[in-house]
C-alpha cells in the first residue's frame, strides 16, 4: 500500500524540513562559536600551514605532516656591556663605546666668567636705565605743570 502525497503537502513538508536543516546548522555554528569563545580555542582544520618559530626554524605542515627548515644559521655574534658594544664576526672584533666622557671643566669656568660679566653688565644697566627714567619723570612733569598753568 503506497500512499501518494498531494503537491501541496509536499511542499509544506520540503520547507519544513529546509527550515529544520537551516535552524540545526545555526544552532551548531552558534554553539561552536559560544564553546570557542568559553575556552579561548579555535579549533579549524589545516591543509597548509608555514610557521616561523622564535628558535629560527621555518616549519610547514601539509595534511598532518610537519617538515622543518633551519633558517638561521649563526655568523657574528653581538654583545653589550655598559660602556660598549662588541661586534664580533669571522674571528674579528669591533668594539663601540657607547658612554663617551666629556670634560666640561674649561667651558664651564668660561660660562661662569661670561655669567659674571653678563650680571654685572645687567645690573649696570639697571642702574643708568633707573637714573635716565628719573630724569625723563622730572622733565614730564615740569612739561605738565607747564600745560596746567
Amino acid at each position: 500500500m503506497l500512499l501518494r502525497l498531494s503537491a501541496a503537502d509536499a511542499r509544506v513538508i520540503s520547507r519544513g524540513i529546509a527550515v529544520l536543516c537551516v535552524a540545526i546548522a545555526v544552532g551548531v555554528v552558534a554553539v561552536d562559536n559560544q564553546l570557542n569563545r568559553l575556552t579561548a580555542r579555535h579549533e579549524f582544520g589545516q591543509v597548509l600551514n608555514v610557521r616561523r618559530e622564535a628558535s629560527g626554524y621555518y616549519r610547514a605542515y601539509v595534511f598532518g605532516q610537519s617538515w622543518g627548515v633551519r633558517a638561521v644559521y649563526p655568523v657574528g655574534s653581538i654583545t653589550n656591556s655598559d660602556g660598549a658594544i662588541t661586534l664580533e664576526v669571522g674571528g674579528r672584533r669591533l668594539t663601540v663605546p657607547t658612554a663617551a666622557r666629556v670634560e666640561l671643566d674649561r667651558a664651564a669656568y668660561w660660562l661662569e666668567v661670561w655669567r659674571g660679566q653678563f650680571v654685572s653688565a645687567a645690573v649696570r644697566t639697571k642702574l643708568e636705565l633707573a637714573a635716565y627714567w628719573d630724569e625723563l619723570r622730572r622733565l614730564v612733569r615740569g612739561l605738565m605743570d607747564d600745560v596746567k598753568r
